[in-house]
């Protein structure tokens, strides 16, 4: 069933109007089910492996609670080593064996269909059960509510990575949704359409044929199609986020927020604070922070933390391989890394930027990463930026597909997006279903009414998946 399409829709109103009617007991049920036959629809593979996943956490969940010493540390690890194992086989084992294949070994492996989701529902069962080993959370004694954490259908593809102390408790009685949740609900959820139709699918019309035949185009219109990639990643993922949480309050369910307006950052660290948020403070508690704590624990010599930085590198390179099985993503990762590496190492003495030039020179070199992310290969990525090195040619709105008036329409919703994330940021709220209230009721109904409009005019309205349902 495709996220964004009238079935969906109905399936979607179909189980909001469930939890509005049933009482809390029911809620749960009707949740579980509504997710499991939405993870059936995305494929039985990804039921399958999804239903596989939640049972070794739930058995190591309760494992965790009972047992002590190194028979509990040993559950934990096998817990991982499975999980891990899992997302392995179905996503790394065909890039393994290419690499063993070009090192001269031959290591002949079935084709397998991979589950969509799997990145993001074995890295929220880890971070469920690492709680659980730490006791920073309990055990959870209710198979299908935990079945329900892991496939909570709104945010199984592509996210948020939900943590267990945030969304179980929600879970143990869904709460029936309020008006205002209701309503602040469907904002986002219009506000999602907008960014994905209009904005993010659009934009994808223009980026494709460059990075399919970056030769045909001269060096500035391939400079351009690099930049409007960069919106196009944010509004794609950005999109998702803000329909699976407006899904998720029709549903009496809060979602964690997982971007704040990356591209306004003023540094390549603030940047990964604002981008993927729910990714990236997973790393960072999980895998990060406890690497830390050991070399900690083994050093009295606090000031050797510099020397540390080798760690952040290896988060970021685990950061690119979770997003795809290949090289592009781990130079892409890679040169995150290095970028914090090299911030870290800036000299206390220099003052730092102004605002405004750190966000333009942070996003121009997050556009310049996001090449290796979307190329097909590192030869193909270094061959676009050698296009654009040449200067060569000249630029035409008419190498871009859509009609002028599309293309206005399109550069007019950059703009209005812009405004509307300046305005956010000015004010410190949190998205725009906070600052939809403070309008006029004139000035907001024609909000809606322009939105609308404009997404079923100049929407792609074609079926497309998001940029992430391949993680």
């Amino acid at each position: 069933m495709n996220f964004i399409s009238f079935e969906f829709a109905v399936f979607l109103a179909l189980v909001a109007l469930g939890v509005v009617l049933l009482p809390a007991r029911g809620r749960v049920w009707l949740l579980l089910a509504a997710s499991l036959y939405y993870a059936l629809g995305a494929g039985p593979a990804t039921l399958g492996v999804l239903l596989l996943c939640v049972a070794l956490a739930w058995a190591a969940g309760r494992a965790l609670a009972r047992w002590q010493g190194n028979a509990r540390k040993l559950a934990l690890w096998l817990a991982l080593a499975a999980l891990l194992g899992l997302l392995g086989l179905f996503k790394y084992a065909t890039f393994a064996s290419n690499i063993l294949a070009e090192l001269g070994l031959t290591l002949h492996l079935p084709q397998l269909a991979l589950p969509l989701g799997i990145s993001f529902f074995t890295f929220q069962l880890i971070g469920y059960l690492l709680d659980v080993y730490h006791r920073r959370l309990p055990a959870e004694s209710s198979l299908p509510r935990l079945t329900l954490f892991a496939a909570l259908f709104p945010k199984l593809l592509a996210g948020p990575i939900e943590r267990g102390a945030a969304l179980l408790p929600q879970l143990a009685a869904p709460a029936r949704p309020a008006p205002e949740r209701l309503t602040r609900g469907l904002q986002l959820i219009l506000w999602g359409l907008f960014l994905k139709l209009v904005l993010a699918d659009r934009l994808a019309t223009w980026v494709a044929p460059v990075f399919a035949a970056g030769a045909a185009f001269s060096s500035l219109e391939t400079l351009v199609a690099l930049y409007l990639y960069s919106f196009q990643i944010y509004f794609d993922f950005a999109a998702y986020s803000l329909l699976a949480i407006g899904g998720g309050r029709l549903l009496g369910i809060e979602l964690t927020q997982n971007f704040r307006r990356p591209y306004l950052a003023a540094s390549i660290q603030e940047f990964w604070a604002r981008w993927h948020i729910s990714l990236t403070t997973w790393l960072r508690d999980y895998l990060y922070l406890p690497a830390v704590r050991r070399r900690l624990a083994r050093s009295s010599n606090r000031a050797s933390l510099k020397l540390w930085d080798y760690q952040i590198l290896l988060v970021f390179l685990a950061s690119g391989l979770w997003h795809g099985a290949g090289w592009t993503f781990i130079v892409w990762g890679g040169l995150h890394g290095l970028l914090h590496v090299v911030s870290n190492w800036r000299p206390a003495a220099l003052r730092p930027l102004p605002r405004g030039v750190g966000a333009l020179l942070t996003f121009h070199i997050v556009t310049f990463a996001w090449v290796f992310f979307r190329a097909e290969s590192l030869t193909e990525a270094l061959r676009l930026l050698a296009q654009v090195a040449r200067l060569q040619g000249g630029f035409t709105l008419a190498a871009f597909a859509g009609l002028p008036l599309t293309q206005l329409v399109v550069l007019g919703a950059l703009a209005i997006v812009l405004a509307v994330e300046i305005t956010l940021e000015r004010r410190g709220l949190t998205e725009v279903d906070d600052l939809l209230p403070l309008l006029p009721g004139w000035l907001r109904w024609s909000a809606y009414y322009g939105l609308a409009l404009t997404i079923l005019v100049f929407g792609v309205l074609e079926r497309s998946d998001f940029i992430y349902f391949q993680f």
